[in-house]
């Protein structure tokens, strides 16, 4: 820290150019922003403007003494600021995180070919908070099988694999999330504390009187003292001596006490009372003698061609400067130097903004907020996505979500289902010297005390059994799984036949090849408010290319809640409009309809397309002259529930039909919409797709694109589970009212709905309560959720009702009362209605809300290859994977029988050959003669 400071100096600067500012001095700096968001903002700036570490330390996300833990990736990243805040250039920090204390913990460096004992490389892990599991499916999780251990590092996007050779590493390699297979080589991974301190241990040798859950893992308020035993340090103690401190106003605090003025709701002796004290002040106004005034205007360069944008950057050349086109990755700097070369401007690449270069226009690969132009320098910074008049808030390159797996998680006793042998009872596994090398075997018994020795390398051969309870285990090279097999080919073949007819049709059907992009298109693509994910622009891109073929288009648009989604069909129903063609789109609530017809009437409405909604909102006047209108012509997009699939609605030119939330409509539903399928295309949005629909999708027979990656700045939700507690629900509801947002409170239970509103405002008496639910008058429940959306109302308490669609970027805190009543699906649903912005979302449950949740997924796939029935038994026991592989089975000629199955003796003899294939013996691997066998 900087000692003997005598004058702190106060800068009246906007914020464009604090970042500017504090970088290009000649020491060490750390830049104190007034908020979280701020300092996230003035880390991105910094690191455009200097090539030097610029570190951000984040905050722990919630406020000591919450039942919510910071998340493991917090923690991550919180501890790898920490470690890094000797040698950095520029750290920027908000006023939270650098007062809040934290346990520190040296990372673990783990490389190919270094010594460490696995067992020494475990209890590391375990010091640093990671927990062991079967399988790592998300941060702070490790796996161990013989010497491969799996670990998912706090601050890494993906889990790495470490192989021992002894006392050695013998690799290190990144493995994908959703296949578990290694993806490339690393020379070695550096792996931070994904937690602060075991607390339950802390709480069981603490003498202090916590309740007995909190001994047992459970997370209950003020328990965080505990970390003080753990000797936390303070981030000023490790900031170099002679750094110098920029500080702007604190916008936030330290949490607020309770009443009584206890620590029950936060834990003062974690946190630092005061903050850095400033070299450099910045201040709102030049009141005073000892301000100095810096002046950074916005520059702005709003274009409608490339040519006019050089025009005006040249402009800025002309007057000295030295123009940077601030660009979000080196790939858009080096396309922004061929577009204006390709125009005869000289656009050159630099790695930063560098007041040393010559006046002329640069290309810079960095992100900043907003354009300025510094004459005292002689720079100027302009945003490549406002050269055209448009602004976006630029993404932050967030991990990929992980996608769906393979195999449930197996454990000891579990039984599996072998590709070639049938169905046997996984024992664990074990290691076993064969031919003179030890391997790693998956063990497998089998009815008649066979045991089979499956090595590790061949996993894919094995799945979980999902065909329900009291299942008989099969013999090793018996006919019974080969009599299963042949029955479920046959079922598949029929299943795939019907598919492979209706797509036929669809096929043979010529549909309306949509003219490529107008300037119309372009314009509305700019004026979209967000940047668009890497897989939203994928999805735009492969929803156009079908509209622009003759092929009717059938595509299931799959992506999280808040994804962006409705943007993807926001485009695609424009590009129909202009080509002079009607949008039907289906959404399962009115709700959602009026949120929709909303989004597409802002979006859509000064291009001169008319929207138009139906649903039980609509009078009959306004639904007669609706479907008068639509059957007209006079309706471009009509947006409705299940009202829209009635005998009396009749298109005029219909070209594009979108289905939001699939999942939500009956069998009745589609086949109604089957009579427009043939030649009219199919646009299909869902976060949660059925089996069916999802295994058409993976096995081709659908065309399918997934949205994975998170919009900019968003953050993952904090879920807390356990019975309902009235002051968790207030300290809930309390904490969002304070930070200026809105609660969902869900109570599924319209009979008591008002009782639970009414109780929630005697325990909050200062927040504000709506109620909703699906039985209100039409009327009643539009001007409940109008007065909500214009946050005239702090809390909404409704049914599920809210659960498809509805976006409220404001409401970041999410109660559930009942989760146990609810299906997963229906949970998923509801946590996707928060943490739509870059705020913190929190979801407190009660009580035990995934309770079942794996009983529920296996039902799911029990009932996933045959639409609409139960599966016969030991037929799921082929499972959707095994399933899905045999469309590829060569279909016989139809000589009576079913079609696509072939006539009963070609059956009999093709099953006969299958079992012929089967191996009688494997080969032996040392083990007990006659009974273990691998393979």
């Amino acid at each position: 820290m900087v000692q003997d400071r005598t004058t702190i100096k106060n800068l009246q600067a906007p914020r464009r150019i604090r970042a500017y500012l504090a970088t290009n001095v000649g020491r060490p700096v750390l830049l104190l922003a007034g908020s979280e968001e701020v300092a996230e903002r003035y880390a991105k700036d910094a690191r455009c403007f200097t090539d030097e570490p610029v570190v951000h330390l984040p905050s722990r996300g919630v406020p000591y003494g919450d039942v919510f833990g910071s998340p493991a990736v917090r923690v991550g990243e919180r501890q790898r600021a920490l470690d890094s805040l000797s040698g950095a250039r520029v750290v920027v920090a908000g006023p939270l995180a650098m007062r809040e204390k934290t346990p520190l913990y040296e990372p673990l460096r783990l490389e190919g070919e270094v010594e460490i004992e696995l067992d020494d490389c475990l209890s590391r892990l375990v010091s640093l908070g990671y927990e062991r599991v079967d399988r790592v499916s998300r941060h702070g999780e490790f796996a161990v099988r013989g010497g491969i251990v799996d670990v998912f590092p706090s601050t890494r996007r993906s889990p790495v694999r470490l192989e021992w050779w002894g006392d050695e590493i013998e690799t290190v390699r990144a493995v994908s999330l959703a296949t578990q297979r290694v993806v490339r080589e690393l020379e070695g991974v550096t792996v931070y504390a994904a937690r602060e301190g075991d607390l339950a241990a802390l709480a069981a040798r603490s003498d202090a009187d916590f309740p007995e859950e909190a001994r047992q893992g459970v997370r209950v308020p003020g328990l965080d003292r505990l970390l003080l035993e753990l000797n936390p340090v303070s981030p000023g103690d490790l900031l170099p001596r002679d750094v110098e401190v920029w500080a702007e106003e604190p916008a936030e605090g330290l949490p607020a006490e309770s009443d009584d003025g206890s620590t029950e709701d936060v834990v003062r002796e974690l946190y630092d009372e005061d903050l850095p004290e400033p070299d450099f002040r910045f201040v709102a106004t030049a009141d005073g003698e000892d301000v100095e005034t810096v002046s950074a205007p916005p520059v702005t360069t709003p274009s409608s061609t490339i040519r006019e944008a050089g025009r005006r950057l040249a402009a800025l050349v002309d007057e000295g400067l030295r123009v940077f086109v601030a660009c979000a990755s080196v790939g858009e700097a080096k396309r922004t130097a061929y577009a204006f070369g390709e125009i005869g401007r000289r656009v050159d690449e630099a790695d930063r903004v560098d007041a040393s270069l010559a006046p002329g226009i640069y290309a810079v690969p960095g992100e900043v907020e907003e354009g300025f132009s510094y004459p005292a320098d002689g720079v100027a910074v302009v945003r490549r996505d406002t050269l055209f008049g448009r602004r976006r808030a630029r993404p932050v390159r967030a991990g990929r979500a992980p996608s769906i797996g393979s195999f449930a998680d197996l454990k000891g006793g579990d039984l599996v289902v072998h590709q070639t042998q049938g169905i046997g009872r996984f024992e664990g596994l074990v290691s076993k010297e064969v031919l003179g090398t030890t391997r790693d075997y998956m063990q497998v018994s089998y009815r008649g005390e066979d045991t089979l020795f499956v090595p590790y390398e061949q996993m894919e051969l094995l799945h979980k059994y999902i065909g329900g309870e009291g299942t008989r285990l099969d013999r090793l090279g018996g006919t019974s799984w080969a009599a299963v097999t042949d029955r479920v080919r046959g079922r598949v073949k029929a299943l795939a036949g019907e598919l492979l007819r209706v797509q036929a049709a669809r096929a043979a059907a010529e549909g309306f090849a949509f003219p490529e992009d107008s300037e119309w298109e372009r314009e509305l693509e700019e004026s979209f408010p967000y940047q668009e994910t890497p897989d939203q622009d994928a999805a735009i891109a492969a929803v156009k290319a079908d509209m622009q073929s003759t092929r009717p288009m059938d595509r299931l648009v799959c992506g999280d809640v808040g994804f962006g989604k409705t943007e993807v069909a926001v485009r695609a129903a424009f590009k129909a409009a202009l080509a002079g063609k009607q949008v039907m789109m289906l959404a399962p609530t009115t709700i959602l309809v009026q949120q929709h017809f909303r989004t597409f009437r802002d979006r859509l409405g000064r291009f001169a397309v008319r929207v138009e909604s139906l649903s039980r909102f609509s009078t009959a006047a306004e639904r007669r002259r609706t479907l008068r209108d639509f059957a007209a012509g006079e309706v471009d997009v009509l947006i409705g529930t299940h009202a829209l699939l009635g005998a009396e609605l009749r298109p005029k030119d219909l070209g594009l039909v979108i289905v939001d939330e699939e999942q939500r409509f009956g069998v009745k539903h589609k086949e109604r919409l089957k009579e427009f399928k043939a030649s009219v295309d199919l646009l299909t949005l869902t976060a949660t797709p059925i089996p069916r629909t999802m295994q058409m999708g993976l096995a081709t027979l659908r065309d399918i694109s997934v949205i994975e990656t998170p919009p900019s700045g968003r953050r993952s939700i904090l879920t807390h589970v356990g019975p309902y507690e009235e002051d968790l629900v207030v300290r809930a509801i309390e904490k969002e009212v304070r930070r200026g947002g809105q609660v969902f409170f869900v109570h599924n239970r319209i009979d008591t709905i008002d009782e639970v509103a009414e109780r929630l405002q005697a325990l909050v008496p200062g927040a504000r309560f709506v109620t909703a639910h699906g039985r209100m008058p039409e009327r009643a429940l539009e001007d409940v959720m109008r007065r909500f959306l214009d946050r005239e109302a702090d809390a909404l308490v409704t049914t599920t009702i809210v659960e498809s669609g509805l976006d409220v970027a404001t409401a970041n805190t999410l109660v559930v009362d009942r989760a146990d009543a609810m299906g997963l699906a229906q949970l998923y649903q509801l946590r996707g209605r928060i943490g739509r912005s870059t705020e913190q979302a929190y979801a407190p449950r009660s009580p035990h809300g995934l309770h079942g949740a794996r009983e529920r997924v296996r039902d799911r796939d029990a009932r996933s290859g045959d639409p609409g029935r139960r599966q016969p038994p030991r037929l799921g026991a082929v499972g959707p994977d095994r399933r899905g592989r045999f469309r590829d089975v060569p279909t016989p000629p139809r000589r009576g029988g079913r079609p696509g199955q072939g006539t009963t003796s070609q059956r009999r003899t093709a099953a006969a050959r299958d079992r012929r294939a089967l191996p009688r013996r494997l080969p032996a691997c040392g083990l007990r003669p006659g009974r273990d066998r691998a393979r």
